[in-house]
């Protein structure tokens, strides 16, 4: 949440309201917990925690309370399906203007790939924080090849066959089972190893995030 807090801290921006859906992964309190810690460490107030269920019965209804908010930049936590929906909804109250700031955490940014152009055009002038992975290497050359002909196989009706960071952590999850045999593991059950997706740290059975994320608009 640190990139979140970055942006935040260049534009000089010091109200915010979050946008969010409880439950969207398993770690969700800790990722509220950290990216409010974050956004306060660089002197940012919270103006409003909005939780996405309010948004279902009336969308509109329920921007148009935020637009009458102080507040001009959002930190939207959600689903990519409420997302798309949120900001088309945005675009069409005029809430997607310079007078506004819009933040899309990774679980929307790192599926961007994956929507149509008229999705993407309603998301114009929305700041996203994506897990960073490097797509120039061999290996992934290698499995992007590989997805794309075998996604085009099981799915030709669809055009956009681009592999994002979820196939590639999907890969590597299948890649550890495969091979978890052959991996030094410590006392404490500690496994490294390099994937696709980069660094990979397994502590406790559990997975210890060591991704890098970048800004993407």
């Amino acid at each position: 949440m640190n990139s979140v807090a970055a942006i935040v801290q260049t534009w000089n921006w010091k109200r915010f309201t979050i946008i969010y859906v409880e439950g969207i992964d398993s770690t969700f309190a800790t990722v509220i917990s950290l990216l409010l810690e974050s956004l306060g460490q660089v002197g940012a107030e919270i103006s409003q925690l909005v939780p996405s269920p309010y948004f279902t019965p009336s969308l509109s209804e329920e921007l148009m309370r935020l637009r009458n908010d102080q507040s001009r930049v959002f930190v939207v936590h959600t689903s990519l399906k409420l997302a798309t929906r949120l900001f088309q909804k945005a675009e069409q109250m005029q809430m997607m203007g310079k007078d506004y700031a819009w933040i899309a955490t990774n679980p929307i940014s790192d599926l961007i790939h994956s929507v149509n152009l008229t999705t993407i055009f309603s998301m114009q002038g929305v700041l996203g924080v994506k897990k960073h992975f490097n797509e120039n290497s061999p290996e992934f050359v290698k499995f992007k090849k590989r997805f794309r002909r075998d996604f085009s196989i099981e799915y030709p009706e669809e055009e956009n066959n681009e592999p994002g960071i979820s196939a590639v952590e999907a890969y590597d999850a299948m890649w550890l089972v495969a091979n978890r045999t052959n991996l030094y593991q410590e006392k404490d059950f500690f496994i490294h190893f390099t994937g696709i997706s980069g660094e990979v740290h397994i502590i406790g059975r559990k997975l210890a995030s060591s991704h890098t994320f970048g800004v993407v608009m």
